[in-house]
């Protein structure tokens, strides 16, 4: 229907469509039902990504990873705008215009929480909003009360997945490896035999572990574009003419964009008089 009223309107030629799940559910896999924060199997992880641009190649399937945030990437070079932000998505659009994906893609995924942020987990009877789940007649009690009781058994994880292996790390302050898991893909891509605990793969698992570090090093934090011109002090105040000496003899700041015409605002520390 909206492919068909794009082209009924007239947008068909200039309209980019992208069709994606935010995450699978359990349908009796591993004898499990919908999700779980902590869960990080193919069957929560692995969704459909459908693109239709305008001049995309027509029946293209792409077996290689590709990630959720690499829509971004692909949507701004598609509407021709520069990103004002760092972020680490990858743009697809010349696999969306035929091109094959990249064979040695590695993909990252991440959930659960930590016992030292009890306001995360679910069935939180002290919550309003959460009440419901404290009823034992509700479809969600269990799911709550399973969380309350075990709470490592939603404890912080992440997820690393080359195309031969995948590594779930869990962590947290009450057990530093919490029930992680390794899966040889190739042999076993149903992820049913964890051999995170075999010493034959104990190399695999170290390189693993490494490359998430270095993710986590690599992307934990950014910087915005624009920069702040109020320096080290709030605008239009002046401060106190010898804090500002000693500072500048620091090489903190420059004087000319903090010292006004009457600094009489702060008073220098008196170590530093």
């Amino acid at each position: 229907m909206l492919l068909q009223a794009l082209e009924e309107t007239g947008y068909a030629d200039s309209t980019a469509v992208f069709v994606f799940a935010d995450h699978g559910d359990y349908a009796g896999d591993y004898g499990l039902v919908e999700k779980w924060p902590s869960g990080l199997e193919d069957v929560l992880t692995h969704v459909p990504l459908l693109v239709r641009v305008p001049g995309g190649a027509k029946n293209h399937r792409v077996a290689e990873q590709v990630q959720h945030m690499d829509i971004v990437a692909t949507i701004l070079n598609l509407a021709n705008i520069t990103a004002q932000h760092t972020h680490f998505s990858q743009d697809l659009t010349p696999i969306v215009m035929g091109a094959s994906g990249d064979p040695n893609r590695v993909v990252y995924a991440e959930g659960g929480y930590g016992t030292n942020e009890p306001q995360d987990f679910e069935g939180n009877c002290n919550v309003s909003s959460q009440a419901g789940m404290c009823n034992p007649k509700a479809i969600y009690y269990p799911k709550g009360m399973q969380q309350q009781q075990h709470p490592l058994s939603v404890c912080r994880s992440v997820m690393i997945r080359t195309p031969k292996y995948k590594l779930v790390y869990r962590s947290d302050e009450r057990d530093p490896d919490h029930c992680s898991e390794l899966y040889d893909l190739q042999k076993d891509p149903r992820e049913l035999n964890n051999i995170y605990n075999e010493s034959s793969y104990e190399d695999v698992k170290k390189q693993l572990k490494e490359q998430l570090l270095l993710w986590y090093i690599q992307t934990s934090d950014v910087t915005p574009f624009k920069t702040d011109g109020r320096g080290y002090f709030p605008p239009h105040q002046d401060v106190d003419s010898k804090l500002m000496t000693a500072i500048h003899k620091m090489g903190l700041q420059n004087p000319d964009n903090v010292i006004g015409e009457n600094p009489v605002i702060y008073s220098a520390p008196k170590n530093l008089k």
